[in-house]
């Protein structure tokens, strides 16, 4: 039988030839025996388990068979969920999720990212940071999962080549201003058709 840390209570099921109660007794790992004479597991590791017999008038005092048993870690998942803004906004606030916590174990996360408003258009990391007040992660097989923050510009991308051209006549001078970013966020190059001579 597999055991995981969080599982139930394990029943060892321990009897005796003189029918007498038997009781168990934790002799060292992340355990301790129930009121219900189980064994409820606190943590991964190895648990070794004594049974005994209290003896009566009868029958002595018995200490039994000593049964060992190791117990694997959890299955913890971290995810941060992705977000998106404009350049040149504050971060959102993050949010994520933690599935798979035990025993009311008190692990929390935050989450951040590199991109500050000042940040270029583009995609950055949302990275989830743990908080384990009490030492927990030890028993967990830890998956992070990093979301994306996706910085948007405030200008839409201008098309390549620009559509519809643009058109100057030569005996009326313009000035043309062209704002905005290749559809890729990189920066633009224009080309003048037909310049003057």
């Amino acid at each position: 039988t597999i055991i995981t840390y969080g599982d139930q209570p394990l029943n060892l099921n321990a009897t005796a030839s003189s029918t007498l109660p038997v009781r168990l007794a934790v002799n060292f790992g992340p355990a301790f025996v129930t009121p219900e004479n189980t064994v409820a597991i606190t943590g991964a590791g190895t648990v070794s388990v004594t049974a005994f017999q209290e003896g009566d008038n009868d029958y002595n005092p018995v200490f039994g068979a000593v049964r060992f048993f190791d117990v694997g870690r959890a299955i913890l998942n971290v995810t941060a969920f992705s977000a998106s803004r404009l350049v040149g906004q504050p971060n959102p606030e993050f949010a994520g999720e933690i599935v798979g916590l035990k025993n009311g174990d008190r692990i929390t996360a935050t989450f951040g990212s590199s991109a500050s408003p000042a940040s270029l258009p583009g995609v950055y990391e949302i990275v989830p940071v743990l908080i384990d007040p009490d030492g927990d992660l030890a028993d967990y097989i830890l998956t992070i999962n990093r979301g994306t923050l996706t910085v948007n510009d405030t200008l839409a991308p201008i098309a390549d080549p620009p559509s519809p051209p643009v058109l100057v006549s030569e005996d009326t001078p313009q000035t043309i201003i062209l704002a905005g970013h290749g559809g890729t966020g990189g920066p633009l190059t224009f080309i003048l058709i037909n310049p003057p001579t």
